[in-house]
Order: structure tokens, then sequence, then C-alpha cells
């Protein structure tokens, strides 16, 4: 976008807002060895200073110095693994989540064909066609994940979304969900997405809420995979600057969810009151909450600590939230595909889950957006332990 900031309309200033210092370009867990050679044989950084801008006016916040993304699409594609719903291998609740307000807000008897634009496994498509046999899903997805969503028979095509795509080709609803912030180009993206709409066409977008991680001081959104960080406020300026009208908008609290048709076919709603953007008190809280981390974990041993949890959130626990890690800590995540890899530079071996490891252990740090259910998992033990968790509020829990 020519404009500095998010508005395509006004000449915002975006000021500088934090610097978190060095952190890893990939915050997901890789096998060192072949990663590095990766990194050496391409020529491509490890690390980069995260640095983010802040638009007061349009309630957003962006990254100031974004790495190539050329860099990030071929080691995103290369090496980044995240677990499957249809694999069985987490409980989907956010994706349930979105599930339930779509199908609460969107006519399907209006709705004929649908497309999901980083579709990942292809879960809520899956979904759609199991509740709806008749509509015709299609979805695309770079990574790895496509593979899965083929080997239950969905139209997924593995490759970057454009206006080719699925050129000719329109669609009654369209889906982006956990995408945009990722998108280097959003009014590219927005216009390659309209022209693949009908003039009566819904497009569902789901992001992360910045507002709910400013007001907690929590940190493990920030990332350079996040180019875009979006309040209910900032969406709103999207909208109006590519002639499209919100309908019905959730927070949940820690994601947004839009619903949207374009402008001139939807009779608007007035407007909301958007609340402002608790960034004032950001420094003070994220200074509060490193400071609580580093007063429980000083309790124990490096070897009595375990981390429940090996993907971004765990990159950013141990960059952001500064958790000390040795060869002793024990990382167990329940995804098989994560399992003898690592995370950074650590010679700590991501595990799979085993009672009889944690004989020792002391305290588990879940460094997981998903805390209650591995909390429920914690407590099938029936181990007396502690646990400390991060998201959605930082706490000891003495099982």
């Amino acid at each position: 976008m020519a404009n500095k900031c998010l508005s395509a309309s006004s000449n915002c200033k975006p000021k500088d807002f934090i610097d978190f210092g060095l952190f890893p370009v990939a915050n997901f867990p890789t096998d060192q060895k072949i990663f590095n050679k990766y990194i050496k044989k391409n020529n491509f950084i490890k690390k980069k200073r995260l640095k983010l801008k802040i638009c007061s006016k349009c309630k957003y916040l962006k990254l100031e110095n974004k790495v190539n993304s050329r860099i990030l699409d071929n080691i995103y594609e290369k090496f980044y693994k995240y677990p499957s719903a249809m694999l069985s291998q987490i409980v989907p609740t956010r994706d349930d989540l979105f599930l339930e307000k779509l199908f609460k807000n969107v006519n399907f008897r209006r709705v004929k064909s649908v497309l999901e634009i980083g579709c990942y496994d292809g879960y809520i498509l899956h979904k759609i066609k199991q509740k709806f046999p008749k509509i015709i899903v299609s979805g695309c997805e770079p990574s790895q994940g496509a593979n899965i969503a083929k080997k239950f028979n969905l139209n997924v095509k593995k490759k970057f979304f454009n206006d080719k795509t699925f050129k000719n080709q329109k669609f009654d609803l369209v889906i982006l969900r956990h995408t945009l912030e990722h998108i280097q180009n959003i009014k590219k993206i927005l216009t390659d997405i309209k022209k693949s709409m009908n003039e009566n066409s819904y497009f569902a977008v789901e992001v992360p809420n910045v507002n709910f991680y400013l007001q907690k001081g929590l940190l493990e959104v920030f990332s350079f995979q996040h180019i875009h960080y979006f309040s209910s406020k900032s969406f709103d300026v999207i909208s109006k600057d590519h002639n499209f009208s919100i309908f019905k908008n959730f927070e949940t609290p820690e994601n947004l969810i839009f619903f949207l048709k374009k402008k001139h076919d939807y009779k608007k709603k007035k407007s909301s009151n958007f609340v402002k953007l608790y960034s004032n008190k950001f420094l003070s809280k994220i200074k509060e909450n490193t400071l609580k981390i580093k007063k429980y974990i000083s309790k124990y041993n490096s070897d009595e600590i375990v981390l429940w949890g090996a993907g971004g959130f765990a990159i950013a626990a141990i960059c952001l939230y500064k958790i000390p890690i040795t060869p002793k800590t024990l990382i167990f995540d329940k995804d098989q595909s994560k399992h003898g890899l690592t995370l950074l530079d650590t010679r700590s071996k991501i595990m799979k889950i085993d009672n009889k490891l944690l004989k020792n252990r002391k305290l588990i740090i879940i460094t997981s957006y998903y805390s209650s259910q591995i909390l429920k998992e914690i407590k099938k033990i029936h181990k007396r332990i502690d646990v400390m968790q991060i998201f959605p509020k930082i706490k000891l829990i003495k099982i």
C-alpha cells in the first residue's frame, strides 16, 4: 500500500510503539540441523529486531521492519507445522466457535459455493459440507495442511491465493480466518477477494484482537508472521476503504469475527462505538507480567520444569517473557509431527506426553492458547504438581 498506515483514505503517520529486540524469523519448531543448513544455503536471516508502530487514529499496530515476504513464504511452506483438527490432533475450540457464529449469521439458503482462503486442513470446509451437503466447497492453503485436506476429498489447492487461483469462479461465501494479519498487501488481497464474490456474497473474517493483548499485557500474538494487528476500529477503517459493510461483529475476546457484504448491496446498520486502544499501560503491564512469571519459576530448578505446548506461543514465552530453558527442560506436545524437533537453537527436543517423565517434575508451564484443554489433560494424570498458565491470565495453579 502506498499509504504508510492502514487507511487508504487518510494521511496517517504511525509512531514508534515498542521494540522487542531480536526475535526469530521462524517462530515454530524445526529440525535445527536441517533448518540451519537451509538458512545458510539460501542466505536467509534467522533473527531480526521485532519493532512495531502504532496509529492512534486507526487503532492499529503494524510491523515496522518486515521480513522479506519471499523469505517468510519459503520458510513457512517448507517448515511450518500445526496440529490438524481433521486428524484429531487438536480439539478445535476456536474453529467451532467460528462455525457457531457463521451458521447463526449467514443465510445458507442463499449459499451454493464457499471459498476459504488459508484453510489449512479444511476443517471449516468439511463441517460446512457435513451440514449442507449440496454446497460446493473450495479452498487454498500453501502449507502441508493442503495435503491433509485432499486426503478427505476436499477441493483445496496447495498455493497462495490471488485473483487467478480460482479464475472465472464466483463464490457466495468467502472465508478468511487468521490470514489477513499475515498478508503484506491488504489492498491487493481484498481487491482479489472482491473479484471472487458475487454481488450478494458474504465475506467472513477472523483476526486476532490486538486490544485484548494490549489490555492484558500478553505477548504471544507478536511475531514476524503477523504484519498487521487489528482492533474493531481498525477493521471498520478497512471496510470503509474497501467498500464493505460490517453487518455483524463479535469479540471472543482474543479474536475478532466480522461478517461483511458489499456496501452498495447492504443497508448499513448504525455504527458501533469502538473502545479506546489499550496501549498506554501496555509497557507497564508487560513488566508486571514478566516479573510475575520470573517470581513463579524462580522456585524451581530447570530439571523440574516442563513446557506443555511447542508452537509459536512457546517461542514467545522463551523470547518475550524470558522463560529460560536448558537441555534438562522437558517440552511436551500432542502433535506427533513436532516430536524430535527443537525450539530455537536449544538442545531440548519436543517429546510426546509421557506421564513417567513427570515423576521428578514440579512445574508445568502451559505454553499454548489451549490452556483450559491442557489443564484438563494435566488433571487426568492424577499427580500433585504446580501449573503456571500464561493465557488468558498469568496464574499459578496447584494440582
